[in-house]
């Protein structure tokens, strides 16, 4: 097995370093078995710049993978599309779902912000879309729909919905798609946003025989939490998987995250643009 590198390209926060760009959103640079994989893109607004001042290789990219249908994990997209060569894209074919969120009484629109139509033009980029679990890549695990859920763990935001026809209702995401990389240290998770919540996300992946994780990256949703002792359950759960680094950004939210580093200590790091984690 070869080296595992992953690096965060998009979050809501940057070290400054390098001229790298911080937006509320999500990317991941996975390079795993001589595959390039691109996990998410952000809103758009700093994924180019920041794969070049990392210095990844936005040409040699192999695939391209979404989370979820929102517009801060695939607004990107397109500019990123502009610059590789030969890319397939794989996401849940809800990804394309309506997707809003409710502000007072009004809906404002937040999924992928341009047609399915425009990536289809694009010479260089096949599509698939896949709802179960499955190998996207050589030790690569697209997640598929999180079928069982405990509604207990599934942390929403109840303003976010999906049009359907001509009614609003509340998102069911079954879009929600996570990652898990087989690493020599044990198997990595990466989460877009887990709207599916986390537990579910990790019984999930328990049900096709991983009951350990090396390392659980990305977006927990954690930040929704308004029981403390609810999000110290959810910790404790998490705990029980045993993972040696846990790096959870985005959509956390910093009362989350500080939580996270007072209960995991050394093992919690903070996963800004720019972070790096090789294997």
């Amino acid at each position: 097995m070869k080296k595992t590198k992953i690096t965060i390209v998009c979050d809501n926060c940057a070290w400054g370093g390098w001229f790298l760009t911080a937006e509320h959103g999500f990317s991941a640079y996975i390079e795993h078995n001589g595959e390039k994989i691109l996990f998410d893109t952000g809103q758009g607004v700093g994924v180019v710049n920041n794969l070049n001042r990392l210095k990844l290789d936005i040409k040699g990219l192999t695939k391209i993978i979404l989370s979820h249908g929102h517009f801060d994990h695939t607004g990107g997209l397109i500019n990123v599309l502009g610059v590789a060569q030969d890319v397939e894209v794989i996401a849940h074919p809800d990804v394309w779902s309506k997707k809003y969120v409710k502000e007072g009484d009004t809906y404002r629109y937040v999924g992928i912000p341009f047609e399915k139509e425009a990536l289809e033009s694009f010479p260089n980029v096949r599509l698939k879309f896949l709802k179960e679990f499955k190998e996207v890549a050589k030790g690569v695990y697209f997640s598929g729909e999180i079928v069982k859920r405990e509604k207990e763990f599934e942390i929403q935001d109840p303003r976010l919905k999906v049009l359907n026809g001509n009614e609003f209702e509340d998102d069911p995401f079954k879009d929600d798609i996570s990652l898990l990389i087989e690493t020599q240290k044990g198997p990595v998770v990466i989460l877009g946003c887990a709207h599916a919540g986390v537990v579910n996300i990790l019984n999930h992946f328990k049900s096709f025989g991983y009951d350990k994780f090396y390392a659980i990256i990305g977006g927990s949703h954690l930040g929704f939490i308004k029981d403390e002792s609810f999000a110290v359950k959810v910790l404790d759960i998490i705990d029980n998987f045993e993972p040696k680094v846990l790096a959870f950004g985005h959509c956390t939210g910093f009362k989350a995250m500080c939580m996270c580093a007072r209960r995991f200590e050394e093992k919690f790091v903070w996963p800004y643009v720019g972070w790096t984690l090789e294997i």
